[in-house]
């Protein structure tokens, strides 16, 4: 190891230290030193070498710019790295990963199949399938498909099992849906998100009543907020689980806990306020959220229904009538029968 290397060395461990201890402009500022050392004339790293130790000092740069908010330097760096470290797959994966977050979901796609070239890992497969399912249209089952190909990398990969038991909750099939989030949660124990989406998946089984499904979705629930009470989507479902049991101020707690979480956040809104519409006839404050949604999101039929069926409650035909063909034009199964009763 040369004496420039061994600097760049030096000052990698060192700003490595400040990151871990949160000093971010600290540690970027170490980094920066680590890059101007650097004179670019080491070939691809293929070990622990010299080259191994520049190009940690590059992704940790790019690393630190990222939580930093910069992700567009982070990506001037990575794509630096890309082009001088080739045969590295994990260069590629954050490659990917920045430019999905600078808003360049083909050029992502690009980045993860080649680090899949590379090296077939199971967290590279779940970084696709995010990218072919929430950012490029069209191609749901392409994305699916990268799902099975992690499980086939890694059979107790947890994120795998969550992510494929989302879509199969999504397209009906509860059980194989249940069979996933039961493993995802063998596998950790802590997995919030999973204990969630198996209590939603619980409470939609057709062999109970509404309320025999809520009680038996409700421990799931319960440990997701015990899990992680910042999580959204935990405490709407218990709180609609509380509610379909009767515990109707416990499930309140949740509803206002999850509308602190997601202020803006058009379902949040929506739900709460059905809730206290219809269980507490609190009027004004369920019609002050349920409109609130409909303008945070005026194409989500479910807001509309919502708010259609308070003011059927509040004897509003006329208007209830209105968000009900909307609702119902937006895609939501249920108005049409809310319809029929105002109709009557």
């Amino acid at each position: 190891m040369n004496e420039t290397t061994e600097k760049i060395r030096q000052l990698l461990v060192q700003g490595i230290e400040c990151q871990h201890a949160g000093d971010l402009a600290a540690a970027e500022e170490l980094f920066m030193q680590c890059m101007n050392l650097d004179d670019g004339t080491d070939s691809d790293a293929t070990g622990g070498g010299p080259s191994s130790i520049r190009l940690s000092a590059h992704v940790r740069y790019a690393m630190v710019l990222e939580e930093r908010g910069h992700p567009r330097r982070a990506l001037a760096v990575v794509e630096a790295a890309s082009k001088r470290w080739p045969s590295q797959a994990t260069v590629w994966s954050f490659l990917g990963r920045l430019r999905v977050a600078v808003g360049q979901p083909e050029g992502a796609e690009q980045a993860y199949r080649r680090s899949l070239e590379l090296e077939p890992r199971a967290c590279t497969w779940s970084l696709l399938y995010w990218v072919l399912k929430h950012e490029l249209e069209g191609r749901d089952d392409e994305a699916v498909a990268c799902l099975h190909a992690a499980l086939d990398v890694d059979p107790d990969y947890e994120d795998a099992h969550y992510k494929l038991g989302c879509n199969l909750s999504l397209s009906g099939d509860i059980e194989a849906a249940e069979a996933h989030f039961r493993r995802a949660i063998e596998l950790d124990p802590e997995y919030a998100a999973a204990h969630a989406e198996l209590g939603f998946c619980l409470m939609g089984r057709q062999d109970l009543t509404p309320a025999g499904a809520a009680a038996e979705a409700l421990p799931h629930l319960v440990r997701s907020v015990e899990i992680d009470g910042n999580y959204g989507w935990s405490r709407l479902y218990l709180g609609i689980a509380l509610w379909e049991v009767r515990r109707l101020r416990d499930a309140r707690v949740q509803f206002e806990a999850a509308c602190r979480i997601w202020p803006d956040d058009a379902s949040a809104l929506s739900l709460h306020g059905d809730f206290l519409s219809d269980a507490f006839g609190a009027r004004g404050q369920a019609e002050q959220l349920l409109r609130r949604a409909v303008v945070l999101d005026p194409d989500d039929g479910d807001c509309r229904y919502r708010l259609g069926k308070h003011l059927v409650r509040m004897e509003r035909y006329q208007e209830a009538r209105r968000e009900l063909e909307r609702a119902h034009a937006l895609g939501n199964v249920y108005a049409l029968a809310v319809l029929d009763d105002v109709e009557r």
